[in-house]
């Protein structure tokens, strides 16, 4: 059994290239569990070796990165960074994204304008009629949202990113924070967070992008 806590030592105290690889070899299952899930949701357009090369990526900088003294598990540190590395990559391979990323934009821009008229969370229906389109039309394009059309980059690439985004969340809807949490903390697919809450599929996936949209007017509007 490899010993996590001796590869650390060994690595702080000569930060060589082969004792950074060392650390990476142990925490490789994670990476791979990472890509996996979002191989999934991407259908195949990308091969599973390139989200791979991407998270691999995210693992070493995360290591080379990672301060013990921040009181942070190393995994809790290194999925957000993985996560967004191989997202990333994907942003910069996948032209069919833009079209969801307009919406993500008009979505965005209608909730904050509405918000400072309204002087309140405006409604499903407020936004649908501020973007003149029905709720259902709204309900649609929120399931097509995911992180990769919504965040430009890595959101959690700092601590500070990282005290933002629990804040972040910490002010959803419950039912949307138990999606989000679901997800992204427990690994969980749509359907799999489906059968927990009972509900349908489609509906999880409108609760994550509505969820997501928020998070970044949240993230955005704190900056």
């Amino acid at each position: 059994m490899v010993d996590e806590k001796a590869l650390w030592i060994k690595y702080r105290n000569n930060s060589t290239q082969e004792n950074r690889n060392l650390l990476a070899l142990n925490y490789l299952p994670l990476v791979k569990r990472i890509a996996a899930k979002i191989y999934t949701t991407i259908q195949g357009k990308v091969e599973f070796e390139e989200l791979l090369n991407y998270g691999i990526f995210g693992l070493l900088t995360s290591i080379e990165r990672f301060e013990e003294s921040r009181n942070l598990k190393f995994e809790t540190f290194a999925t957000h960074r993985i996560r967004g590395a191989i997202l990333d990559g994907l942003r910069q391979i996948d032209p069919l994204k833009r079209g969801t990323r307009s919406k993500v934009k008009k979505i965005d821009r209608a909730i904050n304008e509405l918000k400072s008229s309204l002087g309140k969370d405006p409604s499903d229906k407020d936004v649908a009629d501020y973007l003149n389109i029905t709720k259902e039309e709204l309900l649609n394009w929120y399931a097509e949202i995911d992180a990769l059309s919504t965040f430009q980059s890595d959101f959690s690439d700092s601590e500070k990113s990282y005290i933002d985004l629990s804040m972040a969340i910490e002010k959803l809807e419950e039912r949307e924070k138990q999606v989000i949490d679901l997800y992204y903390y427990e690994d969980l697919s749509l359907d799999e967070i489906a059968k927990i809450l009972n509900i349908s599929v489609s509906r999880v996936s409108q609760i994550h992008g509505k969820a997501l949209i928020k998070l970044k007017s949240q993230l955005e509007g704190d900056a």
